[in-house]
């Protein structure tokens, strides 16, 4: 289009295609709305409740956006629960997330790809592919996942899309008085995005690499690419260095807009003195000066910053002389950009405002500069920031790139659409046909400028490439093969799947499957011009209908949480475990967010005081649990927060400003991890240090309850001191190993604890939550087992036969149970344990086939039915398609070292080491020879689930 063109005819979208957006929207939100979890669920979801209902401060970096708007959720009259209201912000977001992709899939293939195409039932084809579009945008797998729960990445995507299709449409109007306003609002959302997640910044390189790709007058002003760096500096710079650039571009741009001629020209020389001094004050305000080295910019802080500077002095002198009209529009135009960064960044104050008011949960007491900023850039004192950490690996790039578990990026690409395995490469290439589609194009087509041909695939593109393979970069996953146990940043396998840090880019190439058949339609009928009708009526119906609902319905079953109340009942049960006035110490996430929700969403069991061992690691959590929690504690506040110190290495530590006298050793020592005196010479952490002092303080006064076992360095002999009760385990006065309080026990089981879903055979459950579930059927089997050998066989079996149907997924229950029948002579009623447990773990393998723990599971059931053979035929088979899963390897080497099976174990042997060179349990298995025929077979490695 010529520049006139774009001047005197205003855009208008198309009507029809506004209309089909808003049905789009209804039809993914009644989906959503169908699937959603009815109440919380685990991981950050339950802090991200809790934290909407009493406008808390949840983890860095904070959510501001997410928990003002989930608190506007919270009190809405839908639903008696509040999670369930919370989780209808990602249903909402999630649908209008779907509605726009419609949008932004039409304008590509109106205005771009489908746009001299002429052929029979073009509007028919535009409309199943903007369809086909939108409905795999919002139904990919990880996508849909995060849209019935109450997760950020909803309103991330919602906004993600918002900000591409104000990027399209400025291309219609960039020449028009709508076109710098789009860029201006654009930019106001990235921003204001921030408030949820980072991610949605990710469409904004792109969005400016277009603009000076088709804008010849921004691309020759000096103005504008003074406001793009600026606003691209957030991306990886600190929060001063984004700020600062922004206050003195909006600054510079204000003036000029605004003052006289004669001022301009005497205020010229003042640009650089102006700038230094607001730099000082900037520094000399937000921090101590002795602090100012600790905290200074880096390198590339400078160096950019410079070039903004540097391009607003000469671009000063050179304005003078420009006309008065276009200069006016384009200070404006700088100020706009700069204003509305600085305005939507106002949504951060949230953070510091209301931290400052302690609310209950107040992550990182961000309530000074110095902690706000560190809560801005995800990092303490002594920590990387991201940017830095991505040059050092935590992975193999093979495994960070493909099929690694938890955090492969291609495992997780194949599983989003209709089909996986080889299948899946036919969406693949039809999803990377739309980058082809200017290389191909012909006719009048070809005669377009370069700019025009390809800025718009280029945004597309690198947007693509930015949310899919630049996060597998940037995030730096660690796959557990360079795991260093004296490395400050252990690199462990992920804790859980990371798909969802890709939830854009799998959403983005979903949308562009979507175009790439409706090209593809469009290319069959123009090229067999006599079947144009049914090729467009077939391949259309086939793009609308069979790869939507194929998505749809391939996804559903893992998708949907429409009857999972585990997470619920499972903190439930956590907290009515506990006696009246309990402290309860929590280990990780899963067993101190849902905890925290129920408490504060909710009200229940508000007189337990949660210490969470992973946080009070941190003087700032200690401190919280010091004044605001009343957690008993002789420590003075000296004590315990650190002062920031400058080590002879270079790095940050922080050692409190006094010591304390530690009763249990004998000697004063900081309050700080260390290696203990020798011969011992063992890691003494914070954690540690802090359930002695508050045990110690706590003099009996409130029971002491965990969640979990606990294996830290402590002086308290909890081995000797903890009894289990149900699930948990209590400090206790008297002395023994393995205590247990049965009749306790046997009440929590029986009249306690909620199991709603435990058990649900149709109900999807991932490794993290089956692995979770485990440690009911484990512990109430001992409780089981307890009272067998104490003679109450009635209990003892009505116990195991509860723990079979609590979760069915567990092998050792069956095993236990089979061997009770068998005591009391009912060899019947143990077969038909071990036959029932096959069906129902062979079911769960069918409706969940990728869960390695119920692989693991059918065969060590098989095994225990004396049918070892074919539980190694199942473990090689599995293996041999899930070549990295541990839990497979370990389980198949136990067994086949147990038979004997020396070609089994080699073969895997071989197999893992492909992947995990370095592994020497492997390397044994090479040389493995079976044992005489005499001796006795080894005892079974028992891998029991647990928390």
């Amino acid at each position: 289009m010529s520049n006139n063109t774009l001047t005197d005819v205003p855009y208008r979208q198309n009507r029809r295609d506004m209309w089909m957006a808003v049905a789009t929207t209804f039809l993914a939100g009644i989906i959503y709305f169908l699937t959603v979890q009815p109440t919380l669920s685990f991981w950050d979801c339950g802090e991200f409740i809790a934290c909407a209902s009493i406008l808390g401060v949840p983890h860095p970096p904070g959510t501001p956006l997410f928990v003002l708007i989930g608190r506007i959720f919270s009190i809405l009259p839908i639903g008696d629960d509040v999670s369930y209201r919370v989780n209808l912000l990602s249903v909402a977001s999630g649908a209008v997330a779907v509605g726009v992709a419609y949008m932004v899939a039409s304008t590509f293939l109106r205005r771009w790809i489908l746009r001299d195409a002429q052929f029979w039932g073009r509007e028919f084809v535009i409309i199943t592919g903007s369809f086909c579009s939108a409905m795999l945008l919002g139904f990919s797998a990880t996508v849909w996942n995060n849209a019935v729960e109450a997760e950020v990445y909803g309103i991330t995507l919602a906004i993600f899309m918002i900000i591409m299709y104000s990027s399209l449409i400025w291309i219609e109007v960039r020449y028009t008085p709508l076109g710098p306003r789009l860029l201006i609002f654009a930019t106001y959302m990235a921003v204001f995005g921030l408030g949820v997640h980072m991610m949605v910044y990710l469409a904004i390189p792109g969005m400016w690499l277009m603009v000076f790709m088709l804008h010849e007058g921004y691309r020759k002003d000096w103005r504008v690419w003074a406001g793009a760096l600026a606003t691209l500096l957030v991306v990886g710079t600190g929060t001063e260095a984004f700020l600062w650039n922004l206050i003195f571009v909006t600054g510079i741009a204000v003036f000029w807009r605004l003052a006289p001629f004669d001022q301009k020209r005497k205020m010229r020389a003042w640009i650089v003195p102006l700038w230094a001094v607001s730099l000082y004050l900037l520094f000399s305000l937000t921090f101590p000066i002795a602090m100012f080295e600790q905290y200074g910019w880096s390198p590339v802080e400078w160096l950019v910053s410079l070039l903004i500077f540097g391009a607003c002095l000469v671009g000063s002198f050179v304005a003078i002389n420009e006309d008065t009209a276009r200069s006016k529009i384009r200070w404006g135009f700088l100020t706009g950009i700069g204003g509305a960064a600085l305005m939507a960044f106002t949504l951060q104050l949230y953070i510091p405002i209301r931290s400052l008011h302690d609310p209950k949960i107040d992550e990182n007491n961000p309530e000074t500069w110095t902690s706000f900023k560190s809560f801005l850039e995800r990092k303490q004192y002594g920590q990387q920031s991201m940017v830095s950490r991505m040059f050092k690996r935590r992975g193999l790039w093979q495994n960070q790139l493909g099929r690694h578990p938890r955090m492969g990026f291609w495992g997780f690409f194949q599983e989003q659409y209709l089909v996986t395995g080889q299948p899946f490469y036919f969406l693949f290439l039809l999803g990377m046909l739309p980058f082809v589609v200017p290389f191909i194009r012909s006719g009048a087509a070809a005669k377009e400028s370069i700019p025009d041909r390809f800025a718009v695939y280029i945004f597309l593109s690198l947007t693509l490439m930015a949310t899919t393979v630049g996060l597998v970069v940037y995030m730096n996953f660690a796959d557990g093969v360079f795991y260093n146990a004296l490395a400050t940043d252990q690199a462990y396998l992920e804790v859980r799947d990371r798909d969802y840090f890709f939830t854009t880019g799998f959403g983005l190439f979903g949308l562009c499957i979507g175009l790439g058949a409706a090209w593809l339609t469009a290319f069959v009928a123009q090229r067999f011009k006599s079947l144009a009708k049914p090729v467009v009526a077939v391949m259309g119906l086939v793009t609308a209908i069979w790869l939507p609902l194929g998505t749809v319905s391939a996804n559903w079953f893992k998708c949907d949480r429409s009857q999972n109340y585990i997470p619920y009942d499972y903190a439930y049960n956590i907290l009515n475990g506990c006696p009246p006035n309990s402290i309860l110490f929590t280990n990780g996430d899963n067993d101190t967010f849902p905890v925290w929700c129920l408490q504060e969403a909710y009200g229940i069991r508000t007189d337990v005081k949660v210490v969470n061992l992973s946080l009070v690691n941190t003087d700032w959590y200690i401190l919280q649990m010091k004044h605001q929690y009343d957690v008993p504690m002789n420590l003075t506040d000296d004590q315990i927060k650190t002062v920031p110190e400058r080590l002879p290495d270079g790095r940050l530590y922080g050692r409190p400003k006094e010591q304390y006298y530690d009763q249990f050793r004998g000697y004063k020592h900081d309050l700080v991890p260390y290696m203990s005196p020798p011969p011992e010479s063992k890691l003494i952490r914070v954690q540690d240090q802090m359930m002695e002092q508050i045990i110690l303080a706590n003099n009996w006064a409130a029971p002491v309850y965990f969640s979990g076992n606990y294996s830290g360095e402590t002086e308290l002999q909890l081995s000797e001191h903890i009894e289990m009760q149900g699930q948990g385990y209590r400090f206790v006065r008297k002395q023994g190993r393995n205590m247990h309080d049965t009749e306790e026990s046997y009440r929590l089981y029986d009249s306690t604890y909620r199991y709603r879903s435990f058990g649900d055979l149709d109900s999807y459950q991932d490794e993290s939550t089956a692995s979770l579930l485990l440690a009911y059927p484990e512990k109430m089997i001992q409780l089981s087992t307890r009272l067998f050998s104490n003679g109450d066989t009635v209990r003892a079996l009505q116990m195991a036969e509860k723990a079979r149907e609590v979760v069915p997924a567990y092998w050792r229950t069956y095993g236990i149970l089979a061997g009770m029948y068998s005591q009391m002579g009912s060899p019947d009623d143990s077969a038909r344990v071990i036959e029932e447990g096959l069906r129902a773990i062979s079911y769960l393998r069918e409706v969940n086939p990728g869960n390695v723990l119920y692989i693991q599971a059918h065969a060590l059931v098989l095994d225990g039915a004396g049918r070892t053979g074919e539980a190694l035929t199942l473990l090689s088979d599995a293996f041999d398609k899930q070549p990295k899963e541990e839990l497979i390897f370990i389980t198949l080497a136990q067994l086949g070292m147990r038979a004997g099976d020396q070609v089994r174990l080699q073969q895997a042997a071989r197999l893992w080491l492909g992947g995990h060179p370095n592994d020497s349990r492997a390397r044994s298995l090479l040389s493995f020879s079976p044992p005489p025929a005499t001796a006795p077979p080894p005892t079974p490695v028992v891998i029991p689930g647990g928390n």
